[in-house]
């Protein structure tokens, strides 16, 4: 079914049975919830709104939410209350649940250009061959990515990453790979492997 949007003030125009659900009504079948900011009618979908709060009387969308949440005036709410006691609390409950722990470990998966950067950091680090200038960068491993097709450069076989993927015991999975051992990590030094490629051929490098 297409998507569709109904103003207050158009409804009268629809031939429909009406449900009264807390601004929740339903058309052609179709449930539909109320938006006090847009002032129209949304599917109730996922799409458009946040489920859970579904029985809360009043509402806004997923759109005027995430719009909210840009703006300047979003951001500084949204930072005030993580600073806050009880914005701390309820973060760290969030992270100890089922649901958080979940989202966390999609998260890093996702960001698996960033987490290989930091791992990268924290390894040169502690053997002193760190330094700022022309380190690893996202930019540079994404587009490293798309140079290399999604291709292990030294076996050429695809490489998987990304949600869904663990790096750690996946071995078709992408790991950065310096071409000289006593060079730190930098963009002029490192390609990506498969991590069973380094498993097999440099079993101590990272």
């Amino acid at each position: 079914m297409s998507v569709m949007a109904f103003n207050l003030n158009s409804l009268i125009n629809y031939q429909f049975s009406v449900v009264i659900m807390s601004f929740r009504i339903q058309i052609n079948d179709q449930p539909v919830k109320y938006c006090v900011a847009c002032d129209v009618f949304h599917p109730f979908t996922k799409e458009f709104w946040q489920i859970r709060n579904a029985d809360k009387q009043y509402g806004v969308c997923k759109a005027v939410k995430k719009e909210y949440g840009q703006s300047e005036r979003g951001k500084s709410t949204r930072k005030k209350y993580k600073q806050s006691d009880k914005g701390k609390a309820a973060v760290q409950k969030y992270k100890q649940s089922d649901n958080g722990k979940i989202v966390s470990k999609k998260e890093k998966q996702r960001n698996w250009d960033r987490r290989m950067i930091n791992s990268s950091k924290s390894t040169d680090k502690k053997i002193e061959r760190y330094e700022e200038g022309g380190y690893l960068t996202r930019e540079y491993l994404k587009n490293c990515m798309r140079v290399q097709q999604e291709k292990c450069f030294h076996c050429g076989g695809p490489m998987v990453f990304g949600e869904g993927i663990n790096r750690s015991t996946n071995g078709g999975a992408a790991t950065v790979e310096r071409m000289n051992n006593d060079l730190g990590h930098f963009c002029c030094n490192c390609v990506l492997i498969h991590n069973r490629c380094q498993w097999v051929n440099h079993p101590l490098n990272h």
